[in-house]
């Protein structure tokens, strides 16, 4: 049951209200679709928590016993305990007071064009998230609002389990945000073998058919998504809405992965590899482990000057927005045809859908998913004699 209907009772309820000898609720923060945030102060410890209320359920239940269970990791907020409030029921959380990743990164570009501190939040984000896995706990609903953080941004906490799963298989789909689902979650479009049931008394010749919805992994979905939450991350920008043949942006994806991203971000090739190998079918994914030692040997994750100044436009417009050249952000154009002239471009390209880095290294399908894939600068893909990477691979629904 959603809680916005009930957001303002709650306000009435429990703002500047003791809700027992120590704690005293401070300030309404955020609702969310099951649950509304409040500071409240713990006078006896001197310390901010957080208090989430949410109705009594079953989810709640599940929600707040999951979350207890993986709390003591440092990368996942903590729960201290459960209140009950009446008709209510509320967890006490840690209070992180730089708010949610989505802030920092898009009002705050806290991260903008910085490898270092890029790697470092998500590095985080991985730990806490292997943690859940080693346990057999599958999130579902990875995204930067979903994750908390510290004063400044260096520390980052993962919280909201409500979606949460201990099955490595599901046939749940559509389950938590639509831009962050991988395809098998997004719904029921995969096809297996009909269930074919015949009716020889009324059609011999006739049968009917029902297809049977194939489930997918849990564990896949979330290192989908946290390939999604990683160029929210490093390039302020949200690659699609919805991973379905309906999104644009996904389609064009689709028919070819490597020239999109190379079309649209600053990232190096290294990077664009590691991201292709997020966003294969679930079969040919990259596991949770091997993303982890990924991100963690890729010094920078950008083009150089000289890459990004020969490349397209689109991807010249994100080095400006959020990438290695935010500050020229403020439209300081005589500096940018300064940085271009030290990179022998003299005027950006006005038409290209192409760039200096074509020779860009096809991901190996027989790469073994569970082993990282070091990029190498010698086995930069032959241009004249392509590998095809996509063929068949990126249906517009697989």
């Amino acid at each position: 049951m959603s809680i916005a209907p009930h957001v303002h009772k709650l306000k009435l309820k429990l703002l500047r209200k003791q809700i027992d000898d120590d704690l005293y609720v401070e300030e309404y923060l955020a609702h969310g679709s099951y649950g509304a945030v409040f500071r409240v102060s713990d006078r006896y410890n001197r310390r901010q928590l957080v208090l989430k209320v949410m109705h009594k359920s079953s989810r709640w239940e599940e929600e707040s016993t999951l979350h207890y269970f993986l709390s003591k990791h440092p990368n996942i907020v903590t729960l201290h305990e459960n209140i009950e409030l009446g008709d209510y029921a509320a967890s006490l959380l840690d209070y992180c007071p730089g708010g949610s990743l989505h802030d920092m990164i898009y009002a705050r570009a806290a991260y903008a064009g910085d490898s270092a501190s890029i790697r470092s939040a998500f590095l985080q984000i991985i730990d806490a998230v292997d943690h859940c896995h080693t346990n057999y706990v599958y999130h579902r609903d990875l995204k930067p609002l979903n994750v908390l953080c510290n004063e400044d941004g260096s520390k980052v906490f993962l919280t909201d389990f409500g979606l949460a799963t201990r099955d490595d298989a599901s046939h749940e789909h559509s389950h938590g945000t639509v831009a962050y689902m991988s395809p098998g979650m997004f719904g029921p479009m995969k096809r297996v073998e009909p269930i074919v049931t015949y009716y020889p008394e009324c059609y011999p010749e006739k049968h009917w058919c029902s297809t049977k919805i194939a489930p997918y992994s849990p564990e896949a979905n979330d290192v989908w998504s946290l390939g999604v939450l990683f160029l929210d991350l490093a390039c302020g920008d949200r690659i699609w809405e919805s991973p379905n043949a309906g999104d644009e942006r996904y389609r064009k994806f689709s028919e070819d992965p490597s020239a999109f991203l190379r079309s649209e971000y600053p990232l190096n090739d290294h990077t664009r590899l590691l991201l292709l190998r997020i966003f294969s079918p679930e079969r040919y994914r990259i596991s949770l482990k091997a993303l982890r030692e990924e991100i963690y040997s890729i010094d920078g994750f950008y083009l150089s000057d000289y890459e990004i100044a020969s490349s397209t436009p689109q991807v010249q417009k994100n080095a400006v927005k959020y990438g290695p050249w935010t500050d020229l952000a403020d439209g300081d154009y005589g500096r940018l045809a300064g940085v271009l002239h030290e990179c022998g471009v003299e005027n950006l390209p006005s038409n290209s859908d192409t760039d200096s880095s074509t020779d860009f290294v096809d991901i190996s399908l027989t790469t073994p998913q569970n082993e990282p894939f070091h990029f190498r600068s010698d086995c930069i893909k032959d241009e004249e004699h392509p590998t095809p990477y996509i063929t068949g691979l990126y249906p517009s629904i697989y």
